[in-house]
Order: C-alpha cells, then sequence, then structure tokens
C-alpha cells in the first residue's frame, strides 16, 4: 500500500512538473516564434474546414482526428525544428503536442490560450470568411 501511494505521489509530482515546464506566458510564445523565424513549423489541430476558415500565416492544416493523415505528415517535418501547435482552445493541440513528443520531436510549444486568445488579443490571421471585427471595433461596440 505504501508502495501505491508513494508511486502515484511521484506520478502526480512529474506530471505537475513536466506540464509547467512546458508552458509560456502569451508574451514568452511570441518571442520564441519571432525567435524561429523560417525554421517555425505552425500546426492547426483542429479539422480542415476549421483551417480554410482562419489559420495563422505560415500554419498547415494538421488533424488529430485521422491517424493515417497525421502518419503520412509527421514524415515532412523537421524534428530538430521548432514546432508551434494550436487549436480553439488546447485540446486538440494538446494531443498532437503529446503525440509528437512521443514520436522524438524535442521542441513543442502550444499557443497559450489557443487560437481563440490569439485572435482575441488581435493578433493576424488569413481568413476566407471576411475580416470580422478588429478588437478595437469590437471594444467599441461594447460601449
Amino acid at each position: 500500500m505504501k508502495n501505491r501511494v508513494l508511486l502515484l505521489f511521484s506520478l502526480i509530482l512529474f506530471v505537475s512538473v513536466s506540464l509547467s515546464a512546458q508552458t509560456l506566458t502569451f508574451d514568452a510564445f511570441e518571442a520564441k516564434l519571432h525567435q524561429a523565424g523560417s525554421r517555425a513549423q505552425i500546426l492547426d489541430a483542429r479539422s480542415e474546414e476549421e483551417y480554410t476558415q482562419n489559420h495563422l500565416n505560415g500554419a498547415v492544416s494538421f488533424s488529430v482526428a485521422d491517424q493515417a493523415d497525421f502518419a503520412r505528415k509527421i514524415q515532412k517535418l523537421d524534428k530538430s525544428a521548432p514546432v508551434f501547435i494550436y487549436s480553439i482552445a488546447n485540446g486538440r493541440s494538446g494531443q498532437l503536442a503529446k503525440q509528437l513528443r512521443e514520436a522524438g520531436f524535442a521542441d513543442v510549444t502550444e499557443i497559450p490560450g489557443g487560437l481563440s486568445k490569439w485572435i482575441g488579443l488581435g493578433r493576424p490571421v488569413e481568413s476566407t470568411v471576411g475580416s470580422g471585427l478588429s478588437l478595437t471595433d469590437y471594444q467599441a461596440s461594447l460601449t
């Protein structure tokens, strides 16, 4: 019984340390993305339809829903280059990040808060559904 409790405590501690080591502030994320420059591999973990509607400049669609597609696309990535991943709020991107780390990718980073935070902070996206409201226009509409 003591061994199980000790094992459980060790596992919880390991997971919490691992997760906290991978969490960046939004500003730190942007700095890391900027520093990576053209080496950045930006992956959109949402569906192809969501990606088509809007995505980050330079991102490629990399849905976690299709394992055959995942296996094919992962072969095209450079394990030595930094990988930046996003989904709406980091659910699917968290799954993709885990799979990439398990496949040997050392530098995998998720957008803190996901695409919803990126857009909410007024950061640029490529869109096929129109420009929408700017952050300034949205804030003005509230008053």
